[in-house]
């Protein structure tokens, strides 16, 4: 089986999160990562590769511009107007009709419109980590294409809470839908697109970032077993 892992994953490490009200060390460690990618090359069915690089065109199919813009440029003006360096968490954040407005143009106001919880934090090489993290989920998806029968995609940060216009649930680039468009697109040129692709969510929180996207493409199946959204993040959505 092909393995395809990206070292840049470790970029993103933020030193703390906020959740059930206290500030704690972050939960989605690089060392998360880590503790699969050792399992794996332990494994001699296991062919560990690294990622290619993709046109962010790929990714615009699946998010919206002005959101892939923020995450390659949120940290600089961040810093630039005076503020921590340890990265970037939400101080308000843009509910209902307010998310109906232009972006803002203070980067206190962009984090809360551009971002979901207190949980996923930017730092400064985020953007790198999660352009590679998306550049995972292509190549694997590049391998399935070359007729290779099962490939695992160890994607870092992980995506299913990501969704068209916004980052939440440790999640900037949703891998699984990124992955999904590509195959649709490439995998059958003639068909323009509309390929018939689908995605298994078992995570056992719900996937509401894949849903929001999924819901703006076509021909993309989505089937997500999770938790009760009563109880279990994100909570209204399920």
């Amino acid at each position: 089986m092909i393995a395809v892992f990206s070292p840049q994953h470790s970029l993103h490490n933020p030193p703390k999160e906020f959740n059930s009200n206290e500030v704690v060390a972050y939960g989605e460690s690089p060392e998360r990562a880590e503790l699969i990618y050792r399992s794996l090359i332990e494994n001699p069915a296991v062919k560990m590769v690294n990622p290619g690089e993709f046109d962010l065109a790929h990714f615009r199919k699946v998010h919206a511009s002005d959101y892939l813009d923020y995450l390659q440029t949120a940290y600089d003006e961040w810093i630039a107007d005076g503020l921590s360096d340890e990265g970037i968490m939400p101080e308000f954040f843009a509910l209902g009709e307010m998310r109906k407005q232009p972006p803002p143009k203070n980067p206190l106001a962009k984090a809360g419109y551009y971002m979901t919880d207190n949980c996923t934090m930017i730092v400064r090489d985020t953007w790198e980590a999660v352009k590679y993290s998306g550049y995972t989920a292509l190549t694997g998806a590049e391998y399935l294409l070359d007729d290779e029968p099962v490939v695992f995609s160890l994607c870092r940060p992980p995506g299913h809470h990501a969704g068209f216009d916004y980052a939440g649930g440790y999640c900037f680039i949703n891998n699984a839908a990124l992955a999904a468009k590509f195959l649709q697109d490439e995998g059958d040129p003639e068909a323009g697109g509309n390929l018939k692709t689908g995605i298994l969510d078992i995570d056992f929180h719900h996937g509401n970032g894949t849903q929001d996207i999924i819901q703006r493409l076509k021909n993309i199946l989505l089937v997500s077993i999770h938790g009760d959204p009563r109880y279990s993040y994100p909570y209204l959505t399920g």
